[in-house]
């Protein structure tokens, strides 16, 4: 099997066993997986932030609107 440096998965967990697998995190919208060779990171709501952190086995969770423009 080839290995590669990074790994992105865009779903949600709910309907997606490997990005399930890969975070231990269950959640019903689609949230950002991001795995490189040193890190494991997902970018979550605000509405799922919280619980993320806790039950994320990740090496850190970042808020998407944290990247978000402001709309005025």
């Amino acid at each position: 099997m080839k290995r590669y440096d990074a790994a992105l998965i865009i779903a949600a967990s709910e309907n997606d066993a490997n990005l399930f697998y890969a975070t231990k995190f269950l959640a019903p919208g689609p949230f950002i997986y991001l795995q490189t060779s040193e890190k494991r990171i997902i970018f979550v709501s605000n509405l799922e932030f919280e619980r993320a952190k806790k039950q994320a086995k990740v090496d850190e969770v970042i808020s998407i609107n944290k990247y978000k423009k402001d709309s005025s």
